[in-house]
């Protein structure tokens, strides 16, 4: 009966451990494409803790941002903040800088962010 309790104890441990949703810092920095097709979206974030955004719409207009991101958890999900960021896809903020908070979607050996749930947009890490 001890044997049997203690294997359930350590198959307990290991489902809580292979659920578990950590990601390390160092794997956020690089450089994500975003994947909505209207212009050139990057963004790339700096093992110092800044991030550099660069934006080009189909028509050449063009906008670059660089601040601070910051990595932490709430309700045990992984979530990025920018700082003062700017979109500069249009119809998503108003060219005005402010926080960005997202979660962090990892599977495997892709990262991403989402920017639109509804039309499936999202920036997702570039492989070196």
């Amino acid at each position: 009966m001890i044997v049997f309790c203690r294997s359930i104890i350590v198959l307990a441990l290991f489902g809580i451990i292979g659920c578990s949703n950590q990601i390390d810092r160092s794997l956020l920095v690089g450089k994500y494409i975003a994947n909505h097709g209207k212009g050139v979206d990057t963004l790339e974030l700096k093992s110092d803790g800044t991030y550099f955004y660069y934006y080009r719409s189909v028509d050449g207009k063009e906008l670059t941002n660089t601040n601070q991101w910051k990595f932490d958890y709430q309700d045990k999900e992984p979530r990025i903040t920018f700082e003062k960021f700017i979109f500069g896809l249009p119809g998503y903020g108003v060219n005005v800088p402010g926080f960005w908070d997202v979660k962090i979607e990892s599977s495997g050996k892709t990262i991403r962010f989402c920017i639109d749930p509804d039309l499936n947009y999202y920036f997702e890490k570039q492989r070196p």
